[in-house]
């Protein structure tokens, strides 16, 4: 709860208006639904958009380990994809 706080209060000294983009820039995560759509074009197996999307995040300057937590987050929440394909994604090797 204190860390939901202090994102709040971080983003609402640097932006004018609350927006969820705004608190992802100032937590420094990549966006939720960009990462949705990488996973959808993995289930899709189409590599080049799903690669094409890490790439920008990548050149968004964000770290394979912020993208890495963010599917965490996503695989878990999404409603879309098989349990088992769930497994598959969070599985570590």
């Amino acid at each position: 709860m204190r860390q939901a706080i202090n994102n709040l209060q971080s983003t609402a000294a640097h932006a004018s208006l609350i927006t969820p983009e705004a608190v992802f820039k100032v937590c420094d995560q990549p966006h939720p639904v960009a990462i949705k759509k990488c996973l959808e074009a993995c289930m899709k197996a189409d590599v080049d958009e799903a690669t094409g999307i890490v790439g920008a995040l990548w050149g968004q300057g964000y770290s394979a380990l912020d993208v890495i937590t963010t599917i965490f987050k996503v695989v878990k929440a999404f409603d879309g994809m098989p349990e088992y394909l769930k497994l598959e994604f969070i599985k570590v090797n």
